[in-house]
C-alpha cells in the first residue's frame, strides 16, 4: 500500500511535467498497484522524491548573509507539497486514486518554478552572449 501511494505521487508529478494520458475516469485498475520493492516503477518514485528534496535544499542554501539565496524556490516547493498533501492519501484515504482535478492548486507553484528556471537560464545565456560579444570586440 505504501509503495502504491508513493508511486501515485510520482504519477502526479509526471502529470505536471507531461499531462498524458488524460482520462475522464481513472478506475481502480487504471494504475496497477506496486507489490514489491523490485518493481522498476519505484525508480521513478525515488527520482521524483529526490528532485523535490534537492530543489528544496537548493532553495534553502544560505547565501553570504546566512539567508536563503533562492527563497522563492523553497517557497514554491513547500507550497506545492502542502497544497497536494490533503489529496496525497497520506493522512487518510481519498476517495479517488488519480484525478487531474487534484493538481489544480499544486500546478501553480510548479508553473512558478518553471518560469523561475526559464528566467535563470535565459539570464545566464544572455550574460554569456554579452561577455562573448565583448570579448569579440576586444579582439
Amino acid at each position: 500500500r505504501v509503495l502504491s501511494i508513493a508511486h501515485l505521487h510520482a504519477f502526479y508529478a509526471m502529470f505536471l511535467v507531461w499531462p498524458q494520458p488524460l482520462c475522464a475516469d481513472w478506475s481502480y485498475n487504471a494504475v496497477p498497484l506496486l507489490e514489491s520493492f523490485e518493481d522498476p516503477r519505484n525508480i521513478r518514485t525515488l527520482l521524483v522524491y529526490g528532485v523535490a528534496f534537492g530543489t528544496l535544499v537548493y532553495g534553502l542554501l544560505p547565501g553570504p548573509n546566512f539567508r536563503p539565496r533562492h527563497a522563492s524556490v523553497a517557497i514554491c516547493v513547500l507550497w506545492g507539497i502542502f497544497s497536494f498533501f490533503p489529496a496525497s492519501n497520506i493522512l487518510f484515504p481519498v476517495g479517488t486514486m488519480v484525478a487531474e482535478r487534484l493538481l489544480y492548486i499544486p500546478s501553480i507553484p510548479f508553473c512558478l518554478l518553471c518560469a523561475a528556471a526559464f528566467g535563470a537560464v535565459t539570464s545566464k545565456l544572455s550574460s554569456k552572449s554579452r561577455n562573448s560579444s565583448r570579448d569579440i570586440k576586444l579582439i
